[in-house]
Parts: structure tokens; C-alpha cells; sequence
């Protein structure tokens, strides 16, 4: 019979050997995988809209048919559209659709949180701005899913302002 034992290892080393035993991540990993969701969610909501629909693998190509509010918009950044108070249903609807076909594309990792992103901006800004709940999860799915995305380091600051007003609405409305 073997004996087991932790003899001589150091604290920090046996924390991270757990950590990657429970299935998580180095520290380091975490940063920089946080670093890439931050880069990759900066980069789509900084690139403009594509102002011809024949664009493969754009936003207007993705979401097909639906895109028809969005062509009056080409040539402004996602950011701006979806921080504008004054932009309507029929831009944010098909913006949410097709975050949500990249979410479903990149199941996990640095791309996934940066579609996810592009998702709850959709959603808090028809909340915000157009009084409007355009998913069928309820307030409180909701509202907790805006706390948690309001911990994560790579949310720009005016899209975390964006989801504390979406979770104010959405705490006002929870049953």
C-alpha cells in the first residue's frame, strides 16, 4: 500500500494543482483568456457595420432577411448602434440574433464571451432604451445574468453602465 501525501509542497502549488484537478484554470490562463475576450468583444463592437450585405460572414449576411433595419445603419460601429437610445427594434433585434448564432457557433472560450457580450448588450439596450424584453428568459434570469457579466474584467465601461441600468429594469420588473 502506497501512502499519499503532500509533503514539501507548497501552498500556491497545491491550490493550483486543485484548481486544475476541479477542472479550472491557472490564474494565468484566466488573465489572458480574459485579455482575448476583452480584444475580440472591443474589436466587433468597434467595427462599423458592413455596408454591403454580400459581405460573407458579416452580421447582415448571418442574419439574413432580418437585416433590413440594419442597412440604414452600414458604416456605423455595432458600439454605437447598440448604445444608441435612439436606435430602433429593428436594428436590435437582428444584432441579438446574431450574437446569438456566434454564441452558439463558439460554444466556449474567448469567442463565446465576446458573442455573449454582443447578446446582453442587445437585450439590456431594448430594455433600457425601448422598454422592450426581447428573449424569453424572465427578469430574474436576467437580472442575475447582468450581475455576473458586470464581474467580468473585459466589459467596456459604457456597455457595464448599459447592464446596471438593464439590471435596475430588470430587478423593478422581477416577480
Amino acid at each position: 500500500m502506497t501512502t499519499k501525501t503532500t509533503q514539501g509542497a507548497a501552498p500556491g502549488d497545491l491550490a493550483r494543482l486543485w484548481e486544475l484537478g476541479a477542472g479550472g484554470e491557472l490564474p494565468e490562463e484566466r488573465r489572458y483568456a480574459d485579455h482575448i475576450a476583452a480584444e475580440l468583444l472591443r474589436e466587433r463592437l468597434d467595427s462599423p457595420l458592413p455596408m454591403d450585405p454580400a459581405q460573407s460572414d458579416s452580421l447582415l449576411v448571418m442574419v439574413g432577411g432580418a437585416s433590413v433595419g440594419l442597412l440604414p445603419l452600414a458604416g456605423r460601429s455595432l458600439r454605437e448602434v447598440l448604445l444608441d437610445p435612439h436606435t430602433g427594434m429593428a436594428a436590435i433585434q437582428p444584432i441579438k440574433d446574431y450574437a446569438k448564432q456566434l454564441a452558439r457557433r463558439h460554444r466556449t472560450g474567448p469567442e463565446h464571451e465576446a458573442a455573449i457580450g454582443i447578446y446582453y448588450t442587445a437585450l439590456a439596450g431594448a430594455l433600457v432604451y425601448r422598454g422592450e424584453k426581447i428573449t424569453a428568459h424572465g427578469y430574474d434570469y436576467l437580472r442575475d445574468s447582468f450581475e455576473q457579466l458586470l464581474s467580468k474584467p473585459w466589459l467596456p465601461p459604457e456597455v457595464a453602465e448599459l447592464f446596471r441600468r438593464a439590471r435596475q429594469v430588470c430587478s423593478d420588473r422581477a416577480e
